[in-house]
């Protein structure tokens, strides 16, 4: 796939903890996350300073946590910021965490540059809470506005459901006020997992690339990996490097055969584990001819050629 002096980007998951309890999201109710968290010391040892100059980028979001919750994340951001100043650093949160100093703080630390946060804001006061469980909407706004007036380059992303498809125009104008940079709707592909919810897609905004398909439709999926486009890696809260987030989610399966010990930057560095043989074997499965025979069917899924769920969000 690519080299270790080869990676220009990360996407890096600082805990699994989360203060909300959004009920379409991969950790509500996943009894095998442990809560771990990467500490300041953990970034310092995984992430060398040279290792850090040589990226254009990296992603603060993951699986199942919220950056911002993170002991450590002011921190964190700082060591990546003055290990690289055109390092450009993205963090996705649903701001529903933290006090109004630490916002400023954020604001200062990537002030100046093309770094940026993504504020998850699915609706307005009445509506944005039906999702965002446990996220106080006013909260969120006082947290985006002083982060903006501090500095800081915001962008608004909003997924459309029935019950807030209403609101976009209403939504969009507010982040224009607020001095939001952008502001972007989403699409969920996530309800053919959750058919019970009392929640429902947008007629118009209807992510049709869903998890509709079996296992064999998937066996003639040509495979077109993004993150190999990107080289980009992916190192979850408990210091184990992946690919990206979608493989990294399949340690948390049961059934699971992944080797932790093998992978963990907590014992190996991460120029050991890509000197080995594990991304490439990855890459020799995507050539088999069935999910049966060992093609993965998660790269299937998430990077098929005609079937590409990250780019059908938006």
């Amino acid at each position: 796939m690519y080299k270790y002096l080869e990676i220009r980007a990360v996407h890096l998951e600082l805990t699994e903890r989360c203060q909300a309890a959004c009920p379409m999201c991969s950790r509500t109710g996943n009894f095998l996350l442990t809560n771990s968290e990467l500490s300041i010391g953990d970034i310092r040892k995984i992430f060398s300073k040279n290792f850090v100059k040589q990226l254009n980028r990296i992603t603060l979001c993951g699986n199942f946590g919220e950056p911002i919750v993170a002991k450590d994340c002011l921190n964190i951001v700082e060591y990546f910021r003055y290990s690289n100043p055109h390092l450009q650093i993205t963090i996705n949160t649903n701001a529903g965490a933290r006090n109004l100093e630490f916002w400023s703080d954020l604001a200062t630390i990537l002030n100046g540059s093309n770094s940026y946060v993504v504020f998850g804001i699915d609706g307005l006061e009445d509506t944005n809470h039906v999702y965002r469980v446990g996220v106080n909407w006013n909260k969120v706004i006082s947290s985006a506005k002083t982060f903006i007036d501090n500095g800081g380059n915001a962008r608004w992303d909003f997924i459309v459901f029935e019950h807030n498809e209403y609101q976009i125009e209403e939504a969009k104008q507010l982040s224009q006020q607020l001095g939001f940079q952008s502001f972007r709707l989403k699409k969920t592909y996530r309800f053919e997992k959750f058919k019970n919810l009392n929640i429902r897609p947008s007629k118009k905004y209807f992510n049709e690339k869903t998890y509709i398909f079996s296992k064999n439709e998937f066996d003639s999926v040509e495979i077109d990996c993004l993150v190999k486009q990107s080289k980009e890696i992916y190192i979850s809260a408990q210091g184990l490097l992946f690919p990206c987030c979608w493989v990294g989610e399949e340690i948390y399966n049961k059934n699971s055969i992944i080797d932790k010990n093998k992978i963990d930057l907590k014992k190996h560095t991460i120029q050991e584990i890509m000197n080995t043989d594990y991304f490439y074997d990855l890459e020799n499965r995507w050539k088999l001819n069935s999910i049966k025979e060992g093609k993965p069917l998660v790269c299937a899924k998430q990077c098929g050629k005609n079937n590409n769920l990250l780019k059908s969000q938006y």
